[in-house]
């Protein structure tokens, strides 16, 4: 059986290049208000994964992308949501979200940095630009009231609320950033960082029932989430100790 294209194209990537996906700056794994330093490494993955998007881009479409993610080959599956996480939109966000029960590692891993870039970037360039100018304030009360905007702006862009209840998170704000939670798993239902999120508030408010409710549902979503397991079991033992 012959190659797919995507797989030769994936497979001709530099071996950093996987690492480097995080290095664009609006397609981070998630958001940290802050951009990292340019490094020569950086610039240079930056425009070789620049060169993959645009080879991509002229010879598929996004559908047929999505539908390799249920290719027999795993090293495939790896290709497709590698790919996706670079010219995806919302469109694949069911083909991502089950993906992170691939039973190969590897593709569930690059599942999950898809997702968080599809995410970031919205519907269009603008949700993307507005969010990442946002996120990049290191004041959190200018973060809470730019992402406060934005929201108003693209109410029906998820992460500007999923991004908002981060920030309010540090800010102390936990009953806010839940409600933020809610709205972005309103619009998202794939988004285990927000049900993650909602578990952490609960417990910085000393509900833990309600916060083993919302990080077992993380779980369900994304399986392999990091920590997630140990905070569910730790929360499980220490109600359990409450009841003796």
């Amino acid at each position: 059986m012959r190659v797919p294209l995507l797989v030769e194209l994936f497979t001709g990537l530099p071996e950093d290049a996987l690492a480097g996906i995080d290095d664009l700056p609006a397609d981070r794994h998630g958001m940290t208000g802050r951009r990292p330093k340019d490094t020569p490494g950086k610039a240079r993955r930056r425009a070789v994964l620049h060169v993959y998007r645009q080879q991509i881009l002229a010879r598929y479409n996004e559908s047929t992308v999505a539908r390799l993610t249920r290719a027999e080959c795993a090293l495939t599956r790896q290709a497709a949501v590698f790919t996706l996480g670079l010219v995806g939109t919302m469109e694949s966000n069911d083909a991502l979200g089950a993906s992170l029960n691939d039973l190969d590692d590897e593709v569930a891993k690059l599942a999950a940095a898809a997702m968080w870039r599809v995410w970031s970037r919205g519907d269009n360039p603008t949700q993307g630009d507005d969010l990442y100018k946002a996120v990049r304030l290191r004041d959190t009360a200018q973060a809470a009231e730019a992402l406060a905007q934005v929201a108003a702006c693209h109410p029906g862009f998820a992460e500007a609320y999923n991004q908002r209840a981060i920030v309010l998170f540090r800010m102390g704000r936990y009953e806010c950033a839940i409600r933020d939670c809610e709205a972005a798993l309103e619009l998202n239902p794939h988004h285990f960082g927000a049900l993650a999120g909602m578990g952490q508030c609960y417990l910085r408010m000393q509900q833990p029932e309600d916060a083993l409710k919302a990080l077992q549902a993380a779980l369900r979503i994304h399986p392999r989430l990091d920590g997630v397991a140990a905070t569910i079991r730790a929360v499980e033992n220490a109600l359990k100790d409450e009841d003796r």
